[in-house]
């Protein structure tokens, strides 16, 4: 992604050059720690479900921080830095051959969650995998998933180790063709990758992590080289007349390695499919055009002020469709359409090969915020890097900008004409701050009917219905953007303050599910709800910190009296030989005069705790109320348990926690009772041994069993032989 050729008229690009001297800098990488695959974390209530657990919103380290392992003991892969050294003397090298610039050395590893992170249950039915990836003073990190598919129900979040930063949600959605799945930046050095999925479609997630790309100069505000003091911001007043193109242009990576710029494209049919143009020595080949993330509108918020751009509009992953290296071209279609809050329009075009009387450039210098450059006299057509008219025609020069230019990270831009129609992509050339020279642009025309196949030119994919249209205008998806003077819809104080006003400073209602104040967090998940009534009880019918018995008492139980099982007979809570016969003692079998019943009067000869075989064979009893209890106050006590107040008694026991519990056995909980044997044992003890769904004689394993070979008492039967005592009488064995 970045114009090169630039340091001196012999430098020429080769394009046989594919890879120069990638291993002298690449990063080793070492993975440090990579503990089994376990169970661990306090285990919730199980009759939590994975709506509660997963939150579409945070990372499940944040909502489930008291039942997950502390962030600093979760597994870390590490990737060593950047030679500096000796990447600057590759990228000297990449330079002269023509190559796009890089901002990241990638490592090539493969890391799955079955081999490496941990895994931890935090619900009977939900799982989280996490691995945190290290790379101390880099600049940036982004990962590269060769596998990629989510099941349905599951999620994955990407963040800062300190939450910091945090990308959306990779979700379902997510899933493509190609399998494959690329992230944006985070700038930072250390990030988590965390993945919350149902138990249930466990077995369906696909995750391999292949590249760890760890950032050693600038892309956006991370640090590194910045773009010349001469540019121009496109929300400057030079770029009033050009907002129907403005938004067509992104900021783009490839392999989590490269920068360039690139633009959407439209086509004869208007019909928004996502094409997407930059320049050939970009890299984008059909074996990588998966790794694409592009980035939209970044751009600062005022003319010439302080470099405030946001990467947060951003998508990820294409399908390759046309190149061709004599005009410099490569043509993508975006795995999805833009979010349509994004505003992005699609660039107009002409393929007439007409000179421009006056031409626009639009562009990401040095990989920095959008600008806009304006030549305001004639384009000519030549040879790349020449100056003679027409030369071989492949490309369009302009002779020198007269405000504003061009840099690395500039390359694959469109240049438009007079009408705002593309006319080509940037290929390279010598302009910068401060001087008078030339920039070359594969051209348009050229490139329209390129190699004279669908994969090697444009006009298959940009004129579908094969009209033969010379141009089109610039498709403006809608009728507004942001910056038209008018809040439309999509638009708010948060995307864009410039038609919808500067948002509050803090949440203003935490109740209505709007970010309010514009900083990630709504309603009660922003910091500024923390106190507010309408956050501390969430009503999802489970006690949870910071919920207790007086401030949430839909969640969290409350009263007086003790619990069935604690060991001691309370009457006053309705306890009696019957109903609690674990705390109460009582006869209810045998001569009616030796029954009796201690409690609360159920039962056959009712005794309070005053007679002394209430308080005899290890029982004990008491007739003073009670104890109260209060869920959420941290102490387990009167009627509450691990189901009803988890906080407070911790969690049920639950198939995996290693002991064989009531409920729990071969067949239905092997992971604690133990394997079933693989055949029937008992023919006579009704149960299914081998846990085939067949019990005792129903098993063919009991065939020859002397037990099933014969007809029990009350069989009907026809001969005594039948039946096992031999006697038949009446048609029913005896």
């Amino acid at each position: 992604m970045g114009r090169w050729n630039r340091v001196s008229r012999w430098t020429v690009r080769s394009r046989g050059l594919a890879l120069l001297v990638t291993g002298l800098a690449a990063s080793a990488f070492l993975v440090l720690s990579r503990p089994p695959v376990a169970t661990a974390g306090q285990e919730q209530d199980p009759a939590t479900s994975v709506r509660t657990i997963i939150d579409r919103n945070q990372p499940t380290a944040l909502t489930q921080a008291n039942v997950l392992i502390e962030q600093n003991s979760v597994p870390v892969a590490h990737a060593s830095p950047a030679d500096l050294q000796a990447v600057a003397l590759e990228d000297e090298q990449r330079e002269r051959a023509g190559l796009a610039p890089r901002f990241a050395i990638p490592n090539a590893v493969s890391m799955t969650p079955d081999r490496n992170g941990i895994w931890e249950k935090v619900a009977a039915d939900t799982l989280v995998w996490r691995m945190k990836v290290s790379s101390p003073g880099a600049k940036s990190l982004n990962l590269g998933f060769a596998q990629y598919h989510m099941p349905e129900g599951g999620q994955m979040f990407i963040y800062a180790s300190d939450f910091s930063k945090v990308i959306r949600p990779f979700t379902p959605a997510d899933n493509e063709e190609h399998g494959e799945l690329w992230t944006p930046i985070i700038p930072v050095d250390e990030v988590v990758i965390e993945v919350t999925i149902p138990t249930a479609v466990r077995d369906e997630l696909r995750l391999e992590l292949t590249s760890i790309n760890v950032g050693y100069r600038g892309f956006g505000k991370v640090g590194g080289d910045k773009s010349g003091t001469c540019n121009v911001d496109v929300v400057c007043p030079e770029g009033d007349a050009w907002w129907d193109e403005i938004p067509s242009v992104a900021v783009i990576s490839t392999g989590g390695s490269l920068f360039c710029t690139g633009f959407m494209v439209n086509n004869t049919a208007e019909d928004e499919t996502p094409y997407f143009m930059t320049a050939y020595h970009c890299g984008i080949r059909s074996y990588n055009a998966s790794s694409l993330v592009a980035y939209w509108n970044y751009e600062t918020s005022s003319c010439g002020g302080t470099p405030d751009g946001s990467l947060s509009d951003w998508q990820s992953g294409s399908y390759f469709r046309a190149e061709y290296g004599d005009s410099d071209f490569t043509l993508v279609e975006l795995d999805e359409d833009p979010d349509p809050s994004w505003n992005i329009t699609y660039a107009g075009w002409d393929r007439t090969g007409a000179d421009a009387s006056t031409a626009v450039a639009i562009h990401h210098p040095s990989c920095d915020e959008k600008r806009i450059s304006f030549e305001y006299d004639s384009t000519t057509t030549t040879s790349y890097l020449s100056t003679t008219v027409p030369g071989d025609g492949t490309h369009v020069r302009v002779i020198d900008w007269d405000l504003g230019t061009t840099e690395g990270g500039s390359s694959g831009s469109p240049l438009f004409n007079q009408d705002h129609h593309v006319i080509g992509q940037l290929h390279g050339g010598y302009a910068a701050c401060g001087n008078d020279s030339s920039d070359w642009y594969g051209k348009f025309s050229v490139s329209w009917t390129g190699g004279g196949s669908s994969s090697s030119r444009l006009s298959d994919w940009l004129d579908p219905g094969s009209t033969g249209a010379a141009y089109v205008d610039t498709l403006v998806s809608g009728s507004s953007f942001c910056g038209d003077g008018t809040c439309d819809s999509g638009e708010d104080q948060c995307n864009c303050p410039a038609d919808c006003g500067t948002p509050p400073s803090t949440e203003t209602n935490c109740n209505d599910g709007v970010d309010n104040d514009c900083d990630n967090g709504t309603d009660c998940d922003d910091d500024d709800c923390s106190s507010d009534p309408a956050c501390i009880c969430d009503g999802d019918g489970t006690c949870e910190s910071g919920e207790d018995c007086y401030n949430c008492p839909s969640d969290c139980i409350s009263g007086v009296g003790g619990a069935c099982g604690n060991g001691v007979c309370e009457p006053s809570s309705g306890e009696d030989c019957v109903s609690c016969p674990e705390d109460c003692n009582g006869v209810q079998t045998g001569k009616p005069s030796g029954r009796f019943c201690c409690g609360d009067g159920d039962g056959s000869n009712p005794v309070g705790c005053s007679d002394s075989r209430c308080t005899s064979d290890g029982f004990d009893c008491s007739d003073t109320p009670g104890e109260s209890y209060c869920c959420g106050d941290l102490t387990c006590e009167g009627a509450e348990d691990s189901y009803n107040c988890a906080i407070d008694c911790g969690s049920a026991p639950y198939c995996g926690d290693g002991t064989c519990d009531a409920g729990e056995d071969q067949c239905n909980c092997p992971a604690d009772c133990g394997t079933p044997p693989s055949t029937e044992t008992s023919c006579t003890d009704g149960v299914d041994n081998d846990c085939d769904n067949y019990t005792d004689c129903d098993d063919t394993d009991c065939d020859g069993d002397p037990a099933c070979s014969c007809l029990p008492r009350g069989e009907v039967c026809t001969l005594d032989a039948e039946c096992c005592s031999n006697r038949c009488h009446r048609g029913v064995c005896k």
